[in-house]
């Protein structure tokens, strides 16, 4: 039996900023997120990883091409990452300012 959408189909916040919707099968609500439900349809998922990540890290850019399957291992090391890399630039830009300070 498919799942049937009410209220007009409309994604609204869930947890954590996460696009989500409201959908009901057998008379039973079930809120799925945006992200995952595009995953599920269009990414396949040959490895049965369980997470999925957004690439750009826009939670609300749920389209298939900025989405990817994930482990939570490969999810935390892609966190990891991306904080590293923010906290560089961070500090590359304190840098830059030091250095105009100095020519100013």
């Amino acid at each position: 039996k498919p799942y049937i959408i009410r209220g007009g189909g409309k994604a609204d916040i869930e947890y954590n900023e996460y696009l989500g919707i409201g959908i009901f099968k057998d008379g039973k609500r079930y809120r799925k997120k945006i992200h995952f439900l595009v995953a599920q349809a269009f990414i396949p998922n040959p490895l049965n990883r369980i997470l999925v990540n957004h690439k750009d890290l826009n939670k609300k850019n749920n389209s298939a091409d900025n989405l990817e399957w994930m482990t939570v291992k490969e999810n935390t090391i892609h966190g990891l990452k991306i904080k590293k890399e923010f906290e560089e630039n961070e500090m590359m830009q304190v840098e830059r300012e030091k250095a105009y300070e100095g020519i100013v």
